[in-house]
């Protein structure tokens, strides 16, 4: 293959220079005051041609010296293709002269010799052939002078004497060229030329690429006639005038395949336009035009792969041009003048049209200005006009087809106005089972101003009969038979100052469309060990229910092609399939299988040849595609079964090539077009599939199919027995070609809600005949500051125009609203099979109204008028209007109810799907305007569109719409929707989840048949990824899952608004769906599976009570408030069935990216999934320990066994391990690098935040060197804070989440509870705070009452009671005591005086006191040892002490009856203390902390202290 190709590029090269460029082109040639050059132009010689001596210049006598005289003019014209061509001659070239003379004449007596010198270096050898048409690249001569000899000279030789004739030196080289009316005027008469310098003056003729040699032809009368071959390559415009077809004549030569740049391919590629499209295939380049293409017919077209060059030839099938007449029909006596314009050309292939304009029965004057009119637009003064003129237009296109308009008729009417209605929308040759929208247009002119009038009574007949009083009528698709005849006949009445009445009657024809039938093969080849199936689908065009029979015929086809018929015997033959048992197939035989299906007037078959070949080898089976004609911008999937009773098997896809078929290479979007497959099952067929992409989807380089092609796919099937194969016929569909909107306006620029806006089908728009009739969508789009847009779609119908009322272009600049800075007109136009094309028009604006509200007031006039008409869509699009316009406000809620209810309520029980489709989508504006009760209203009219959607699968097998359905056999039908109309249902519901409406059940389930309808779209080696996407909740994708695929990583992405979450399959799932049983029967085997995901948004849960009630309401431990993630749907999808798979063997398949939302690594979560059955369960899938950070956003992964809905839910954590909370932790942790004494403190910091645990509470960190740092966690000092025991937890979950300062790595935590160093003395405690400043003045009389306050702070701050103080006072502002009592007999946790005044130590150097004063907070001092003061009981005593007893005992004794008295008070206030202290310890379990105190603006984070100080106690003997 190499070498081969090496060949071909080595002669390519050897041509290219072999070829030297003729030196008589490109140079100049005077003759007196006529100066010549000469350039290669087209002129076809004939391709073979009979001559006889009689044709020639001839000596007949030997003994002669003359030949006998011919015309040259006549000799040449039996050489060129056209024979009306009217030809003279150049000799370039009449010999040496010496033997032979070559002579001219104008008569039959006269003699001129032809004087030519030899030219320079003439060495030309010519073989010596009497009339040798030669390629003129060959001819090399500096021609220095030649003859120009005119038409009708008599062509002639004489021999001197005897002399030998050698050709190569007596031969004569003629140049012939078109005789015409410039070179008449510029050549006069037989003159000679010679070379001159060549000025601006100088006359360009076009000579052909071919010279011819004449040889003196002596009594020889069969001639030798050489016509070479000087092509290697054709050029001619396609069919539809938008590009070209390049076809190669010459096998030396080959072009690129695939998509190329242009500019590679040709040398004048600008002649193309703008951005044109070059695909090669090898022998063949078809080209499509870019936007205005600079070529005509006959031009030279010169490609880089070939040194000859070609000229454009026109097609044979040339597309004739179309157009319209836009023309008013009648015309007011007053108005100046009436126009008559064409519109909406096509035909015409982006290059302009010659138009030639008629009058009928004008005047002299009228017929001057019709013959000077040579465009498309003719003006004719209204004072010329009568009511017998007829207006003719004839419009031809560069491929010279021409067509002409009927008779146009304008009435010359006697008043000052003129009303006038037309039927729009009108196709005169309908199918039968197209369904029509007409729609009344009716105008009314006051001489020269024109407008649309409101307030018009209308009444639509049909054949006479029948009274439909709206703007607008629908014909339903299938209303009338084939060969019908409707007249419909339009009456509109107005009154503006007095009635006025107008009519219009159009003719409808309605036709029949073939009978569609197709085989699921062309031709294949299978095993004798193999039952034969064949398979029919059929299709009545012109029915909606029809009866179809089918007829199955067979025949043997030997050798020498002669037939006989099969031995089919009990055979079935009369169902839509053919099945022939094995033992009626004779190996090494070929059968040709026909199907013949008929309907009730038509009938129509389809063969396929069969090879029968020896057992063993697979067997290969299409699926039928349920279409004739494939729409070529559409993805198309071919599909197929192969069984194969061996295990290893290789497929192959192929495109066939065949010069009556098309080609494109396959490899462009398949990466190995071969797979084996190994370990295939026995008993089991192996499904296969392919999708072939439209342009631009997948490869910036594929072009995608070429439309109107019919392309033979072939699939090879091979094991170790030999290879089978099978042919399908694949016929695409073009979409009309790309053409223009035209945009008109009163005035310019229009206003707000007040100037009608019209957008109208432009030029361009064309289609194959037989995909006619065309359907036009019109919408705008309104472009914003911010680059977002909104868009607005009307409805489709065959209305070539439509109005809109639209708001301004400037907005109100809120924020809410938005900047409007211009609108864009768009317009879809589809073929009758669907395929469609699409145009945005460039930017205009809108001004604002100068009075808004008279503009909405006119406005809502207009639309109450389309109510009245029944144009509920009309209406609902100005009501969208208002609504943009006035922004803020909502156009009338209740008059938006009405017409939202009269549009559904439009819809029956008859309605199509489309008519379904095109209401929702014109409601879809107001739903979130309108009330509940329409909201209720719209959920029946869902359930009416989704039921009529699935009748439509289960019945009317001979539908249209059959395209959507799933050719395989399945148990269960789906519905295989497109994007948009799975984007469009999302949507509404979307609409009704936030509006809180009962829609569960129907919201899961159009999500579950998305889905499913999206996977059965999908194939194996497709990258095509399916999606939709609601409003604000909901998501879908699918995708499909090929473990066996080069590069498959197992990871995919999940539906969702930022598309981060991905799943990542496990080994398991790729052991599992390899190679697994699939389909309705579970007998076939595929290799992938497909993916479907959805997208629901925890917001959903929170807008809708029947939802979050659907999914939460039997659940205790789940509830929406714990729901920390959007919820996904995971599903598993059969590709050929299209049944969701429900996978529960325990073994992890799976693990999935979940977001979560205001993610804490302390708090602790679980994946849960939901089936409908069962509900939610944790058992099938194990969360992680912490989420992931992904683009600055939490990720759960959670792994899975099942699908599901799977969502992330905030749950409890473990019981924390019990710590004391009056004691300091010890934090220890071992980290993988060494850290700097700077980086502590940013260490603990980080771990603060990520805990959850106040900053404060970290002291004494410490760096105890080898990879080991510290920190003491102080006991919680607030009711708010932490305990011990959660705050660890806390900080251990914490420090595993991530790096720390994103560097440092905890290898291990570990912590102890400090113990304080006690005497364990049962001593109370005196304590004394120094202020740092002075409050005497602030306190003044209040200095008690805050004592209080401030002990009843520190006992909540120390978390004990408060009667553990006492003797608090403060001191000159300055001194606060205070006591410390001893613990209570009943107290829970009893702490010790000297723990206690620790405790109140240890707060005062963290600064965890906080004694308010009025607005300020008390400074204090830190409590030094010194400050705290043991108070005990002194229990023994010395002499002196008993003396001084004695002595005072006399004199106490003279007071002996106060003293009693005084006792009994003291006793009795002692009572009432030890009660009060029941009291407290009773109700210690009780105590409930305070708000927490607050700490002074200068108090330092972290307070690094060493060990605690030795305590000394200081011992105050007191004498009683």
């Amino acid at each position: 293959m190499i070498e081969e190709r090496l060949l071909k590029y080595l002669l390519l090269l050897f041509l290219i220079l072999g070829f030297c460029e003729c030196k008589i082109l490109n140079q100049c040639y005077s003759s007196g005051t006529s100066c010549i050059r000469f350039e290669k132009a087209y002129f076809e010689f004939v391709d073979t041609v009979q001559l006889t001596s009689d044709n020639v210049p001839t000596l007949k006598d030997n003994a002669g010296t003359t030949s006998t005289r011919v015309v040259l003019s006549e000799l040449l014209s039996h050489l060129a293709f056209n024979h009306s061509w009217t030809l003279a001659a150049l000799v370039v070239n009449a010999g040496t002269r010496t033997d032979v003379q070559w002579k001219i004449a104008p008569d039959e007596t006269s003699e001129h010799p032809i004087e030519i010198d030899d030219p320079d270096g003439y060495d030309n050898p010519f073989p010596n052939a009497t009339v040798h048409c030669v390629d003129i690249q060959n001819y090399a001569d500096d021609a220095k002078r030649f003859l120009v000899v005119p038409p009708n000279y008599n062509f002639f030789f004489s021999v001197n004497g005897s002399a030998s004739i050698n050709c190569s030196k007596s031969g004569i080289s003629i140049i012939p060229f078109v005789w015409d009316d410039t070179s008449r005027a510029s050549i006069r008469g037989m003159s000679y030329f010679s070379s001159s310098p060549c000025s601006s003056e100088c006359l360009v003729l076009p000579i052909p690429t071919l010279l011819v040699r004449f040889c003196p032809n002596v009594n020889n009368s069969n001639l030798e006639i050489h016509i070479d071959k000087v092509e290697d390559f054709t050029a001619e415009l396609s069919d539809d005038l938008l590009g070209i077809n390049i076809q190669k004549v010459n096998d030396s030569i080959e072009f690129p395949m695939g998509i190329m740049n242009c500019e590679v391919l040709m040398e004048n590629s600008s002649i193309l336009g703008e951005n044109p499209i070059c695909l090669g295939d090898g022998a063949n380049v078809a080209i499509k035009f870019g936007a205005n293409p600079k070529i005509g017919i006959l031009q030279e077209v010169k490609t880089k792969f070939s040194p000859r060059s070609a000229f454009l030839k026109s097609p044979k099938n040339a597309v004739y041009p179309n157009f319209t007449v836009s023309h008013e029909k009648e015309v007011a006596t007053c108005s100046n003048s009436t126009t008559f314009e064409v519109k909406q050309i096509s035909g015409n292939g982006f290059m302009p049209l010659s138009f030639q304009w008629t009058i009928l029965n004008g005047t002299l004057d009228m017929e001057t200005i019709a013959k000077a009119a040579t465009e498309r637009l003719l003006e004719i003064p209204s004072h010329h006009l009568s009511t017998n003129n007829v207006i003719l237009v004839t419009g031809c296109n560069v491929a010279e087809k021409c067509t002409s308009s009927g008779p146009i008729y304008t009435a010359l009417v006697d008043d000052a106005s003129v009303f006038s209605v037309s039927i729009d929308g009108v196709e005169q040759e309908t199918p039968a089972s197209f369904g029509l929208r007409l729609r009344a247009n009716p105008t009314f002119k006051q001489c020269s101003s024109k407008t649309s009038p409101k307030d018009v009574q209308y009444e639509w007949k049909l054949n006479g009969e029948g009274k439909m009083y709206d703007d607008g009528l629908k014909l339903p698709a299938y209303s009338y038979s084939v060969n019908e005849l409707v007249n419909v006949t339009l009456i509109a009445r107005y009154s503006y100052e007095k009635p006025y009445s107008s009519s219009s009657t159009k003719t409808i024809h309605y036709f029949g469309l073939p009978l569609l039938v197709n085989l699921d093969c062309a031709e294949r080849q299978i095993g004798k060990d193999h039952d034969l199936t064949i398979r029919v689908l059929a299709v009545d065009q012109n029915r909606k229910d029809s009866s179809l029979k089918y007829q199955w015929t067979c025949e043997l086809i030997d050798e020498k092609n002669d037939t006989q018929s099969c031995n089919l015997g009990a055979i079935d033959t009369f169902q839509d399939f053919l099945k022939i048992p094995t033992n009626k197939l004779i190996e090494n035989t070929i059968m040709n299988v026909t199907a013949t299906v008929s309907s009730e007037e038509q009938s129509d078959s389809s063969s396929c040849i069969v090879t029968i070949a020896a057992t063993q080898i697979p067997t290969v089976t299409f699926y039928r595609l349920a279409e004739k004609k494939q729409n070529a911008f559409d993805y198309i999937r071919i599909q197929a079964l192969v069984s194969s009773s061996l295990p290893t098997l290789n497929i192959t896809w192929e495109v066939v090539r065949d010069p009556q078929f098309g080609y494109f290479n396959i490899s462009s979007f398949i990466s190995n077009p071969t797979t084996i497959i190994k370990n295939v099952p026995s008993k089991s067929d192996v499904f296969v599939s392919f999708t072939i992409p439209p342009a631009g989807t997948q490869l910036a380089m594929w072009p995608g199919l070429m439309s109107g092609k019919t392309f033979v796919i072939r699939l090879w099937a091979s094991n170790e027995k030999g290879s089978s194969f099978s042919d399908l016929h694949l016929s695409t569909n073009a979409p009309p070609t790309k053409g223009n909107i035209d945009i008109s306006v009163p005035f310019y620029p229009p206003f707000a809600l007040e100037t009608p806006v019209t957008f109208s089908v432009g030029d361009g728009w064309n289609d194959d005949k037989d995909d006619l009739p065309l359907t036009y969508q019109f919408g705008y789009r309104i472009h914003y500051d911010n680059n977002e847009t909104y868009e607005y779609q009307g409805s489709k119908s065959t209305v070539k125009y439509i109005q809109f009322f639209l708001p301004s272009t400037s907005g109100n600049g809120s924020d809410e609203c938005g900047e409007r800075i211009g609108i864009t007109a768009l317009l879809t136009v589809c073929d009758r099979l669907g395929s469609c094309n699409s145009e945005e028009s460039g930017m205009f604006i809108v001004e604002p109204s100068k009075n808004s509200s008279i503009a909405a007031l006119d406005l809502i006039s207009l639309l109450n008028t389309d109510v009245t008409n029944g144009n509920f869509i009309s209406a609902i699009a100005k009501i969208n209007a208002l609504n943009i316009e006035l922004c803020t406000e909502n156009f009338d809620e209740s008059q938006t109810d009405h017409i939202t209810m009269l549009l559904f309520q439009s819809l029956s029980e008859s309605s199509e799907s489309e008519e379904f489709q095109i209401a929702l989508k014109a409601a879809y504006s107001l739903l979130p305007v309108v009330s509940s009760d329409i909201l209720t209203v719209l959920i029946d009219v869902l359930s009416n569109y989704r039921e009529l959607t699935f009748k439509t699968l289960e019945g009317n097998t001979n539908s249209r719409r059959k395209r959507a359905v799933n050719e395989v056999q399945t148990t269960a039908k789906v519905y295989q929707a497109t994007e948009s109309e799975a984007t469009d249902m999302l949507k509404v519901y979307d609409i009704l989840i936030g509006k809180d409406k009962p829609v569960v059940d129907v919201f899961f389930l159009n999500i579950n048949d998305f889905l499913t309808g999206f996977c059965v779209q999908l194939d194996e080696n497709s990258k095509r990824v399916m999606s939709a996407t609601g409003g604000d909740y909901t998501a879908i994708q699918t995708q499909s899952v090929n473990v066996n695929r080069d590069g498959y990583t197992g990871v995919f992405n999940v539906s969702g608004p930022n598309k981060l979450s991905n799943i990542t399959f496990s080994s398991y799932f790729a052991s599992s769906y390899s190679s697994w049983n699939c389909g309705s029967g579970t007998s076939s085997t595929c290799r992938y599976v497909c993916l479907g995901t959805a997208w629901i948004s925890n917001q959903a849960l929170g807008d809708n009570s029947y939802l979050a009630e659907a999914l939460f309401l039997s659940y205790i431990q789940l509830s929406v408030n714990k729901s920390v993630s959007d919820l996904h749907q995971l599903s598993l999808v059969d590709p050929i069935s299209g049944t969701i798979l429900t996978p529960s063997n325990g073994q992890f398949l799976y693990s999935v990216d979940i977001a979560v939302m205001n993610y804490k690594p302390i708090n602790y979560y679980n994946c849960y999934i939901y089936h409908q059955n069962s509900g939610w369960d944790f058992r099938q899938c194990v969360s992680s320990i912490y989420a992931k950070m992904i683009n600055n956003q939490s990720f759960f992964t959670c792994n899975c066994s099942s699908t599901g809905i799977i969502g992330v839910f905030l749950t409890s954590g473990p019981a924390p391990t019990p710590l004391p909370d009056h004691n300091e932790i010890l934090l220890t942790l071992i980290i993988d690098m060494e850290v700097s004494s700077d980086d502590l403190a940013k260490i603990f910091t980080k771990i603060a935040q990520l805990s959850e645990v106040e900053t404060k509470r970290f002291v004494k960190i410490a760096n105890k060197g080898n990879k080991t740092i510290q920190a003491t966690l102080r006991p919680p000092f607030r009711s708010d804070q932490k305990s011990n025991s959660v705050a660890v937890q806390c900080i251990q979950k914490a420090v595993g989440y991530q790096k720390i300062l994103n560097l440092i790595t905890v290898l291990n935590f570990t912590y102890s509870v400090v113990n304080r160093e006690l005497n364990g003395d049962s001593y109370a405690r005196k304590l004394t705070f120094n202020f740092l400043n002075s409050y005497i003045n602030k306190l003044s009389d209040d200095a008690d009452d805050y004592a209080k306050k401030w002990a009843q702070s520190m006992a909540t701050t120390l978390q004990i009671s408060e009667y553990r103080f006492k003797n608090y006072k403060v001191f000159f502002g300055v001194v606060y005591n205070i006591t410390v009592t001893l613990p209570f007999t009943d107290e829970l946790k009893p702490l010790s005086a000297e723990e206690i005044s620790l405790m109140i130590q240890e707060c005062t150097k963290y600064g965890e006191f906080d004694f308010q004063l009025a607005d300020e907070s008390v400074h204090l001092g830190i409590i030094a040892n010194a400050d705290i003061t043991m108070l005990m009981v002194l229990h023994e005593t010395n002499s002196l002490m008993i003396a001084l007893a004695v002595v005072l005992s006399v004199i106490l004794g003279l007071g002996t009856i106060f003293i009693c008295g005084a006792v009994m008070v003291k006793l009795r206030t002692d009572k009432l203390i030890v009660e009060e202290r029941r009291r407290a310890n009773l109700n210690e379990h009780q105590f409930q902390l305070p708000p927490p105190p607050e700490y002074p603006v200068d108090s330092s984070v972290f307070h690094v202290v060493d060990q605690y100080p030795l305590r000394r106690q200081r011992a105050d003997d007191r004498q009683f």
